[in-house]
């Protein structure tokens, strides 16, 4: 066999890339459904609140083993306090995923990709569009990302007994691990927020746009028309 040129190397290396996002959505969705077969046999010890125990159970030991760990707030929390939160909601269909995201991306709803452990406030302050998460800088690939806060009114809203949402902006996440949840999940979750925000007249989520857009230099210019 003769040398491949570049189109014919790109060509082959999407498929190969489609086939093992495949064959992992697959192991993923059955080891979910073994798991919670597991758990209805009373096997699976529940590990939180939250009624998928599998789903929980390895997001725990990924982000950090046998404890619960917030990496909004950078502290250990007694379990009860802490949830598994959806960056792209639950109740959004795989069929809607698969339509947003391209094949294969429909199961990750349900993968540690679309989710983060965090204090029960701060997600509630999450799924309220009070705060949003996004990268950090600039650097390629993403490996850090910060929380900012795009609803201005919340900025005195108290997430524990000692400090408030204001004093979450700009701070950097701080992970226990490698594993990072899918950087276009967060991006969703940041757009859908602001276009929340927008529609509800929030103040300072125009000024969480501009400096979003000076900070990554003009970057994602492609989702400009739908904040206008």
């Amino acid at each position: 066999m003769g040398a491949i040129n570049h189109k014919e190397f790109k060509d082959i290396r999407r498929t190969y890339n489609e086939r093992t996002v495949s064959v992992g959505d697959n192991l993923w969705n059955f080891r979910r459904l073994q798991q919670k077969k597991l758990e209805q046999l009373g096997k699976v010890q529940i590990l939180t609140p939250d009624s998928e125990g599998a789903f929980v159970a390895v997001l725990l030991s990924l982000y950090a083993p046998n404890k619960l760990w917030c990496p909004i707030t950078a502290k250990y929390h007694p379990k009860i306090n802490i949830t598994a939160a959806h960056i792209v909601p639950a109740k959004i269909s795989i069929e809607t995923m698969e339509y947003i995201f391209g094949g294969g991306k429909g199961l990750r709803l349900f993968s540690p990709d679309n989710c983060l452990l965090l204090l029960e406030a701060i997600e509630r302050a999450l799924d309220k569009a009070n705060i949003a998460i996004v990268p950090f800088d600039t650097t390629q690939p993403i490996t850090r990302w910060k929380v900012v806060l795009t609803n201005y009114e919340a900025k005195h809203q108290n997430y524990d007994a000692d400090h408030t949402l204001g004093s979450l902006d700009q701070k950097e996440l701080v992970f226990l691990s490698d594993h990072r949840p899918a950087s276009r999940f967060l991006y969703f979750n940041f757009i859908t927020t602001l276009l929340r925000c927008r529609a509800n007249k929030t103040p300072g989520w125009a000024e969480v746009w501009t400096k979003f857009q000076t900070e990554n230099h003009g970057r994602h210019l492609d989702i400009v028309p739908l904040l206008k």
